[in-house]
C-alpha cells in the first residue's frame, strides 16, 4: 500500500523486438519518407568522362574538389561528366533512403503507441501509483547521414547556406570547410530531433510531472551519442546512467549531474550496481554509492529485484540487492541513508569553480578523435579537490558574464577549461573570448582550435583570437612552442598548460576547498542559508580547507543526527578543518550563520582510556540466510534454510593412501583440488599442446561457465555441449561412452561437426555395433582456435565454439 512504480523501457523499445517501435513502422505517415542518406564515391582522372546511370531517389551529384554540381547534367537517366585538368576528382552520388528519425511527427506518434496509451488504461489508482518512465538504452537511430525531407529547406533557414552540395563532407573531407559542414549538420540535425522527438516526449512528462529518468547508450563517454550526447539527455527529467560491475561510474555520474545542474533538472538518476556478481557488501556498496553522491547524483534505483531465481539457474546481470542478500535484515538501515542523502542533495544549487567544456565539437568535426584528455583531466581535476561541471555548447553560448563569472543556469563559474578541444562552435571561442577580456579566467590544455563552426579550418580570425587568449595558436602548439601566461587589463587570465593545469588552479583563485596533499573529493550545494559540502576520499588527520564561513557541523546521514565539528581556524577567506574519520569514508559538512566551536587539539586528542584482553579461542556461530521455500536457490523447493556448505575438497586415487591420512595433520599440498559434482570427464589436446584433463558436472556444466547462456547471466540452461573448442588447430578429445546394451547405434553430432569420430580407435560415420560397456571414444575438429578464454564478472556471455557427439540406440526415433 503506497508503493509507487514506473516502468523501464530497456529492450521493449527495440527496433524487431515485436513492441511499439515496430508498431510505429506501419504508420502511413511515415511510408516512402526520406530519412536516411547514402553517398556513394567514385574516383577518375582528368581527361577521363564518368558515365553513370542514374539511381533512383538521387538527391544530387557533386564533384569535389571544386564543388561541382552534376544533377542538372543528366540527359537520358544517366550522368555525363568529363574531368578537367590533370588531378583526382572525386565524385559524390548522394540518394535518400526511407526512415523516420526526424519526421516532425515521430515524438506524437510514439506518444500515441506507447506513453499515452498508460494513461488511456490504467484506472486512477494505477495512473497515481505509476509516477516515473525510464529509459534505459534508448535505440533512437539517428547518425550522421540522418537525413528528412525538408532537412535542406531547414538547414537553409537556420545556417543561411544549401549544405547539399557539401554533404559530401559527413563522408570524408572536402578540404578545410569539412569541419564546419559537419559542426553545422549536426547542429541542425540535433535541432530538429530535439523539436520532432525529444520535446514532446519531455513535455509529456513535464505537463503530468512524471519523472522521466535514462541510462543511455554510452553513458556520457562517447560524446557523439545520439549526435550530441549532452544535448539528448537534457530532455530527460532526470539524466543519469548505471553503474556496471564493480568500477566506479564517477565520471559518467559526472556528466549526468553536470547536464542536471545546465537545464534545471533537480534529479540525476543512478541504477545501481548491475553485473558485479553476487559478492557485494555493505562496506562496498557504501563506499561506491558516495563515490556517485559526490559525483552528483541524488536518485539510487538498485539494480534488480527478481521475481525468481529458478533454482539458482536465472538471473540478469546479478546482483538482486534485496531478500535474498544475507544482509537483508539490516537494508533498511542503508537505504535511510541513500534515502537521505538522496533528499539532501538534491535541494538548492550546485557551486562549483570550473566550467570543463564537453568535447562533442571535436569528435563531431573529426571522427576517431577519442576525448580521453578531457575525461583524464576531468578524473585528475575531481582527486584534486577541484569540483567542476562538464559544459556543452548551447549553454556556454547562452552564458552571461558578471563579476568575473560565467553564469549558466544557477552556476557560477570562476575559470573555464579547454581540454583537446580542437574545433568548437565558434559561439563558444568568442564566448572564452568575451570571458577574459571581462576579467575571467580561461585555460587550455592538449590540442588547441584549429577549426570552428565559423569557416571551418585555416581561419585568420581564429587564430587571432587563440594569439589574444594564450599567446600561440594551435599550429604553434603542435610545433612546440613555449607558452606564456596572458594577462589583460581587466585582470583576465589565459594560459595555456600542457601539463597538469589542475595545479594551478589555487594560484589563480581561492579554491571552494582544498584537501591535504593526498587529495580528496568534494560536492557543494547551497541551500538558503546553508552550505552543505560533501567530502570524500581524504586522508585521516589531514587538514581541509572550505570556502565557507559560520557555525559548522558534521551531519550523520547514517543516523540522521548533526553535531557540532570543531574547526583549526577561521578567517574571512574560509575554514580549516581536520578531518578524522577513516580514509575512505564520507562526510556531510554544513555552514551556516553563526559562531564556529574552536577545536583545542591538545585537549581533544584521543587517549587510551582502558583495554579489553580478547582472549585466544573463540566461540562462533554462522546463521544461514538463504530460505528456499520457494525453491530460489536449490531444486527440489524445501521450507527450511540453506546454511553453510562445503563446496571445495582435495583429493587423490585410493590406491596405496597412507593409513593417517584422514587425520587434520596429515600434507595433502600435493592433492588436487576441487568441487564437489565436478571431476575429470575428458582429455584434450590440440598441435603443439601436450593431453590435458576437462572437468565438468553433468548436471551443473563447466564450473564457473555453464555455457553460452546469454548476455547477463545465466538463463535456466546448461550447455552440455562439453568439447569446448579453444585449444588451436585440430583439437582432439578423448573420453569413453557406454553402451546399456548391444547393438547398432546411431551417431549425432551438435554444434561444429567433427573432422573425424573413432571408437575402439576404429574411424565411423553414422552408425556403430556396440557391445555392453564401456568403448574408447576419440574425436577431432579442425575448427578450432586458440583462446585464452577466462570468465569475467560483469561479461557472461560465453562465444567460444562448442560441440557434442551423441549415441542412440538405432530405432530411437529423431
Amino acid at each position: 500500500r503506497g508503493l509507487g512504480a514506473g516502468l523501464d523501457d530497456y529492450t521493449v523499445g527495440w527496433n524487431g523486438n515485436g513492441y511499439y517501435p515496430d508498431e510505429l513502422d506501419t504508420v502511413a505517415v511515415f511510408r516512402n519518407y526520406s530519412g536516411e542518406l547514402v553517398i556513394r564515391v567514385d574516383s577518375i582522372r582528368g581527361g577521363e568522362t564518368y558515365n553513370a546511370l542514374q539511381p533512383e531517389n538521387l538527391l544530387t551529384v557533386v564533384v569535389w574538389p571544386g564543388k561541382i554540381v552534376l544533377t542538372d547534367s543528366v540527359t537520358d537517366g544517366r550522368i555525363r561528366w568529363r574531368a578537367p585538368g590533370k588531378g583526382i576528382s572525386r565524385i559524390y552520388t548522394i540518394t535518400t533512403a526511407p526512415g523516420y528519425v526526424i519526421h516532425p511527427e515521430h515524438g506524437n506518434k510514439l506518444l500515441d503507441v506507447y506513453f499515452n496509451r498508460f494513461e488511456e488504461r490504467m484506472d486512477d489508482a494505477g495512473r497515481a501509483g505509476m509516477n516515473y518512465f525510464f529509459q534505459d538504452e534508448l535505440a533512437y537511430p539517428i547518425h550522421m547521414l540522418t537525413w528528412s525531407d525538408d532537412f535542406s529547406e531547414e538547414f537553409i533557414r537556420r545556417k543561411g547556406y544549401d549544405i547539399v552540395p557539401y554533404l559530401p563532407a559527413l563522408k570524408e573531407s572536402i578540404g578545410p570547410v569539412t569541419p564546419r559542414v559537419r559542426m553545422d549538420y549536426c547542429e541542425v540535425l540535433m535541432d530538429l530531433s530535439e523539436e520532432r522527438y525529444y520535446k514532446p516526449i519531455y513535455q509529456w512528462h513535464a505537463d503530468r510531472g512524471l519523472m522521466y529518468g535514462c541510462d543511455n547508450l554510452s553513458r556520457g563517454k562517447d560524446p557523439m551519442a545520439y549526435i550530441d550526447y549532452f544535448r539528448a539527455m537534457s530532455w530527460f527529467t532526470a539524466p543519469g546512467n548505471d553503474a556496471p560491475a564493480r568500477g566506479s561510474s564517477f565520471l559518467e555520474t559526472k556528466i549526468s549531474s553536470s547536464i542536471a545542474h545546465l537545464y534545471s533538472r533537480p534529479r540525476t538518476w543512478l541504477e545501481a550496481f548491475h553485473s558485479m556478481g553476487w559478492g557485494s557488501s555493505g562496506a562496498w556498496l557504501t563506499d561506491q554509492i558516495d563515490h556517485h553522491f559526490v559525483a552528483g547524483g541524488n536518485l539510487v534505483c538498485m539494480h534488480g529485484l527478481y521475481y525468481s531465481t529458478h533454482g539458482g539457474w536465472w538471473e540478469w546481470a546479478p546482483p538482486d540487492f534485496h531478500f535474498r542478500m544475507p544482509y537483508w535484515p539490516h537494508m533498511k538501515r542503508w537505504l535511510d541513508y541513500t534515502e537521505r542523502m538522496s533528499f539532501i542533495l538534491s535541494q538548492g544549487s550546485h557551486v562549483c569553480d570550473i566550467a570543463l567544456v564537453y568535447p562533442t565539437e571535436t569528435i563531431q568535426a573529426y571522427p576517431g578523435t577519442k576525448p580521453d584528455g578531457v575525461f583524464d583531466l576531468a578524473l585528475r581535476l575531481s582527486n584534486s579537490g577541484l569540483d567542476f561541471d562538464f559544459v556543452d555548447f548551447r549553454s556556454l553560448r547562452d552564458a552571461s558574464i558578471e563579476e568575473r563569472e560565467l553564469r549558466m543556469a544557477d552556476e557560477r563559474y570562476k575559470v573555464l577549461v579547454l581540454a583537446d578541444m580542437e574545433a568548437m562552435h565558434h559561439s563558444s571561442l568568442t564566448r572564452a573570448l568575451a570571458f577574459y577580456r571581462a576579467g575571467g579566467i580561461v585555460l587550455a590544455t592538449g590540442r588547441l582550435p584549429r577549426a570552428t563552426s565559423a569557416k571551418g579550418e585555416k581561419d585568420p580570425e581564429v587564430e587571432a583570437i587563440l594569439r589574444e587568449l594564450f599567446g600561440l595558436t594551435a599550429a604553434e602548439v603542435a610545433a612546440g612552442k613555449p607558452a606564456k601566461k596572458q594577462v589583460n587589463a581587466a585582470g583576465g587570465v589565459g594560459w595555456y598548460i600542457p601539463e597538469a593545469p589542475e595545479r594551478q588552479v589555487a594560484g589563480l583563485i581561492t579554491p571552494d576547498f582544498r584537501p591535504g596533499p593526498d587529495g580528496g573529493k568534494v560536492l557543494h550545494r547551497r541551500v538558503g542559508n546553508k552550505d552543505i559540502y560533501m567530502v570524500k576520499d581524504v586522508e585521516k588527520g589531514s587538514e581541509c580547507f572550505f570556502r565557507a564561513t559560520g557555525r559548522v557541523e558534521l551531519w550523520d546521514a547514517h543516523s540522521g543526527t548533526a553535531q557540532a565539528c570543531p574547526v583549526l581556524s577561521q578567517d574571512k577567506a574560509g575554514t580549516r578543518i581536520r578531518m578524522n574519520r577513516e580514509t575512505g569514508n564520507s562526510y556531510l559538512i554544513v555552514f551556516s550563520p553563526g559562531e564556529p566551536l574552536m577545536a583545542d587539539e591538545g585537549r581533544t586528542a584521543l587517549r587510551l582510556s582502558y583495554e579489553i584482553p580478547l582472549g585466544r579461542e573463540w566461540v562462533t556461530e554462522l546463521l544461514p540466510t538463504l530460505q528456499n521455500k520457494w525453491g530460489d536457490y536449490r531444486f527440489p523447493a524445501f521450507d527450511g534454510m540453506i546454511g553453510a556448505e562445503a563446496r571445495s575438497f582435495r583429493y587423490a586415487p585410493d590406491n596405496g593412501m597412507p593409513g593417517n591420512w584422514m587425520q587434520p595433520d596429515y600434507n595433502d599440498a600435493n592433492w588436487e583440488e576441487g568441487i564437489y559434482g565436478y571431476g575429470p570427464q575428458l582429455m584434450t589436446q590440440a598441435d603443439g599442446i601436450a593431453w590435458t584433463p576437462v572437468s565438468f558436472s553433468w548436471q551443473y556444466g563447466v564450473w564457473d561457465n555453464p555455457g553460452a547462456q546469454g548476455y547477463h547471466g545465466l538463463k535456466g540452461k546448461v550447455d552440455d555441449r562439453f568439447f569446448i573448442l579453444d585449444k588451436g588447430k585440430n583439437q582432439r578429445f578423448r573420453t569413453y561412452v557406454y553402451a546399456p546394451k548391444g547393438g547398432v547405434y546411431r551417431i549425432e553430432s551438435d554444434g561444429v561437426l567433427p573432422q573425424w569420430i573413432h571408437v575402439n580407435g576404429l574411424e565411423v560415420k553414422e552408425t556403430v555395433h556396440l557391445k555392453k560397456g564401456w568403448h574408447a571414444l576419440e574425436v577431432q575438429y579442425d575448427r578450432s582456435e586458440q583462446l585464452d578464454y577466462k570468465p569475467r564478472t560483469g561479461l557472461y556471455n560465453d562465444t567460444r565454439l562448442r560441440g557434442m557427439v551423441l549415441f542412440f540406440p538405432e530405432e530411437t526415433p529423431l
